[in-house]
């Protein structure tokens, strides 16, 4: 056996020391751009379902939902048993090998094919572009003046793209330059943001490709001044350029509203005290007269009303005295209430379509859609948003409500035979718009449950013999839910099922008017 001299093992031993101190290094470096990606456990699913990260990364998973749950790898890895997690509970790991990791909660998947489901994707770190975005200060930018973001990539192979990516909108590639030319391992990169911006904080999220590999995304921040700077219009103003309106409502509506009725009492009681009220109201009678004729229509109009109190099923009960439940009179004003309801869901509806954008996201985008934004900014930044969103809402309870109602009330009286066959039917067509309204709005906010409500819908669809891939295509846009679901969502809502709505119910209640309130068989 050959013996080594001490040289020798002093260059040994400054081998390995020179090898341990490189490797120090490269740990270090590669901790020190680790990030930590975070996952929500809500509503019964993963938020984002799917997260691409790099090798090195961590993932924090926290429960924010009012039920248990646990999050298991399929490598036998996880946070512990199933639905160990409650409501605050976190889990992390971090991913020290490149692949595929699909994962689980154990109490809502029976497997990794359904149910509560999801993956995270782990790059090469080796492989994947290094990006920086150059911080922009906040409110040095003005809304409607556009600018330039930069920043630098660089990758151990050549950077192909840099892409930008705007409040969730679509991506789009921005301009490169080599740091020395002909060398795209090192490149700046620029992109203009548009002038179309509104006033407040936007996100914008940024990331390279190197033409195998995306890097994870870089975010910054970018909070926009209102236009004019501090005596423009308000942060995240939703009436567009215009700014009057929305001051107004906000900080001088129960001023105004206080002064004029005070000015109205007054006015009124001047011209009581002053003997001229009667006179101005002669005056104003004998105006509206000569141009449309109000008294020529006085008597009609008396006829009309004793033929709709006529036709009102008294004349048994006061004849009886009869008490039974079927002859409480307001039994018979529920197909009145409906078309109450109808009138409210139409003037909140029409409110509410002045800031609805309707905007969504295919499944697992993990990103909000602008619908769901714009319902956000309904509720929290319109004045009196948030009331005219609950009315919307409330109302389209009480108008289901009220039209079933109504058709049992028909039914169980025999209002429905001969010779109201006809209108039955139309009755029944008319429940069928209503659920079909109820169903339309509920997806628009396009959250969680409307996505869910969605799936169920386009399944229902789908099951539908010969015809339910058409159907389903023709509904919702395509074999799975996408952003042209809640287009064709909207189109129903707003559009289709109020045309045809509002014409069965005035053929409805013509039919009503010339045959008469059924008595009770």
């Amino acid at each position: 056996m050959e013996r080594r001299s001490p040289r020798a093992w002093r260059l040994s031993a400054l081998a390995v020391l020179a090898l341990s101190a490189l490797l120090a290094v490269l740990i270090a470096s590669t901790s020190a751009s680790a990030e930590t990606h975070q996952v929500d456990l809500i509503n019964a699913s993963f938020s984002p379902q799917s997260l691409t990260i790099v090798q090195g990364d961590t993932v924090l998973f926290t429960n924010r939902d009012n039920m248990p749950h646990d999050v298991t790898f399929e490598d036998g890895n996880g946070s512990g048993a199933a639905g160990w997690m409650s409501l605050g509970d976190t889990y992390s790991r971090t991913f020290t090998t490149a692949g595929t990791f699909r994962l689980r909660c154990q109490v809502h998947s029976a497997t990794f094919n359904n149910g509560m489901i999801g993956q995270i994707i782990v790059l090469d770190a080796t492989l994947v572009p290094n990006i920086t975005a150059d911080p922009v200060p906040d409110g040095a930018h003005e809304a409607g003046v556009s600018f330039t973001i930069t920043g630098t990539a660089s990758d151990r192979s050549n950077v192909t793209a840099v892409y930008v990516q705007v409040d969730g909108g679509t991506p789009e590639e921005t301009v490169l330059s080599p740091v020395q030319p002909g060398n795209f391992s090192s490149v700046n990169w620029s992109y203009n943001i548009s002038s179309d911006l509104a006033p407040g904080d936007h996100t914008i999220r940024v990331f390279g490709s190197n033409g195998a590999y995306n890097s994870s995304a870089t975010t910054i921040t970018i909070s926009l001044a209102p236009a004019g700077g501090p005596g423009g219009r308000p942060s995240g103003n939703p009436f567009g350029s215009s700014s009057l309106f929305e001051d107004i409502m906000t900080n001088y509506f129960w001023l105004l509203t206080g002064v004029g009725l005070i000015a109205l009492v007054i006015v009124v009681l001047f011209l009581m005290y002053s003997g001229k009220l009667q006179n101005y109201y002669v005056v104003l009678l004998t105006a509206m007269d000569e141009r449309m004729r109000l008294f020529a229509f006085t008597r009609p109009t008396r006829e009309f009303l004793y033929t709709i109190q006529r036709q009102m099923p008294r004349t048994h009960t006061e004849r009886y005295n009869l008490k039974v439940i079927w002859y409480w009179y307001p039994l018979y004003c529920l197909g009145g209430l409906a078309f109450a309801s109808f009138i409210i869901l139409t003037i909140t509806g029409i409110i509410l379509g002045f800031y609805y954008i309707p905007e969504g996201t295919g499944p697992n985008s993990g990103l909000p859609s602008k619908a769901y934004e714009s319902m956000e900014t309904i509720m929290t930044k319109v004045t009196f948003g948030y009331i005219f969103r609950a009315l919307h809402h409330w109302g389209a309870h009480m108008m289901i409500a009220t039209v079933f109602l109504h058709m049992m009330r028909v039914y169980f009286v025999g209002a429905y035979k001969n010779p109201r066959e006809l209108n039955w039917l139309l009755g029944v067509v008319l429940f069928l718009v209503t659920i079909l309204f109820g169903y339309t709005g509920y997806l628009l906010p396009w959250d969680q449950l409307a996505y869910w409500a969605g799936t169920i819908g386009l399944g229902m669809s789908q099951s539908v013999p010969i015809m339910g891939d058409i159907i389903g295509n023709m509904l919702f846009g395509g074999p799975e839910l996408s952003g042209a679901t809640i287009i064709r969502m909207y189109y129903l809502h707003v559009f289709v099922l109020p045309l045809i709505g509002g014409a069965l119910m005035v053929l409805h209640m013509g039919i009503v008017w010339m045959q008469g309130v059924a008595e009770p068989h």
